[in-house]
């Protein structure tokens, strides 16, 4: 196919490819959701006709329109090299992957070279997918998707547009210091990996030490929500007498959590060991009397609340909520009595007609 033929050819076909590239976007990004693979961004473009030409001429194609395996593109862009290594699985767990025409620029690069770093597959929909008659019309369609962490991202970027000043031609000494800068990328990129691992052994480590009673693990962001779903759904079994299920929702929420992690380094709490003390008997009696329901923030919120109303307020609570709910107020009142504690609450501008 000439290169007239083959531009002809794309504008005709351009629209089926747009609609065909949202399709398999949606796909990937639904796919990544469900195996609940964190990623920045997953894009999808139909190459421009111009693009499509440009691309043809320059490698001299026999016939463009079946050697050019990207006028249709996703891109999945990750924060660590882990979670390209899932998004890459998905991938080829999912899709027909062509191994021929997929490539990992990476390995290309070789041990002695520093550069563009990237995953990419070349794919069509399967043949089980292409049997249904919705994608009848992609039946001759491939893909390319890249996968690249955001560092890599970043380098690609600068590395391929050509109007922009790292792309030139460069004296020794400046193109060795771009090397070098693209080498430190890559580091980091390792090092990021390597740190998000080692969180995630700490949370596993933090759940097996509640688990079997330990409680000697410092607060932070990390180890509260990882203690909190063990504690919650274990460990405090132990000081609940009755039949029933404490109410209290896991959400790990970031922003809750880091909040609480806040409230109970300023209450003076910085240890699990500590916090444990304040969760008495009585407490999860008067708990599960008043019917409260709570996420696992407000679960600490009222421990620390219910061992020392005034200290919470004058440490802890930093404004960061303005009412209490009726079944709140039934809680704290069977342990500072309706009176006291409505004098706290007037004196602190707490509102007590707060929602369930």
């Amino acid at each position: 196919m000439e290169l007239k033929e083959f531009e002809s050819w794309y504008k005709d076909r351009r629209p089926s490819y747009e609609a065909f590239t949202e399709i398999v976007r949606g796909m990937v990004e639904s796919l990544m959701r469900q195996k609940r693979i964190v990623f920045l961004s997953v894009t999808g473009r139909a190459k421009t006709v111009d693009s499509a030409v440009e691309k043809a001429r320059s490698k001299s194609y026999q016939d463009a329109s079946t050697e050019t395996h990207d006028l249709s593109g996703i891109r999945i862009i990750t924060f660590i090299e882990s979670d390209v290594t899932k998004a890459c699985e998905v991938v080829t767990s999912c899709f027909n992957v062509h191994p021929d025409e997929s490539v990992n620029k990476s390995a290309q690069l070789g041990v002695d070279r520093i550069g563009y770093r990237s995953m990419h597959y070349v794919c069509d929909l399967g043949k089980n997918r292409l049997k249904l008659p919705e994608f009848a019309p992609y039946v001759d369609m491939v893909f390319e998707v890249q996968i690249r962490t955001t560092l890599q991202h970043a380098w690609a970027e600068i590395e391929h547009d050509r109007n922009y000043k790292f792309s030139r031609e460069l004296p020794a000494n400046l193109q060795r210091r771009l090397h070098l800068a693209a080498g430190l990328l890559e580091v980091a990129d390792r090092e990021f990996d390597w740190i998000a691992k080692e969180i995630e052994e700490y949370s596993k480590e933090v759940t097996r030490k509640a688990v079997r009673g330990d409680l000697q693990i410092g607060i932070d962001t990390v180890s509260l929500p990882a203690f909190l779903k063990a504690y919650l759904r274990s460990y405090l079994k132990s000081k609940v007498t009755h039949n029933q299920m404490l109410k209290i929702h896991l959400t790990n929420d970031a922003s809750l959590l880091e909040m609480t992690v806040r409230e109970l380094i300023d209450y003076g709490i910085t240890s699990f060991e500590a916090f444990d003390k304040l969760v008495t008997a009585e407490f999860c009696r008067h708990f599960l009397e008043s019917g409260v329901s709570v996420t696992e923030s407000g679960f600490v919120r009222l421990v620390l609340m219910f061992a020392d109303l005034e200290r919470y307020l004058d440490k802890s609570w930093q404004k960061h909520w303005q009412a209490l709910s009726p079944k709140m107020i039934a809680l704290l009142s069977a342990k500072y009595g309706s009176r006291h504690l409505a004098n706290i609450l007037r004196q602190y501008k707490i509102d007590t007609n707060g929602s369930e």
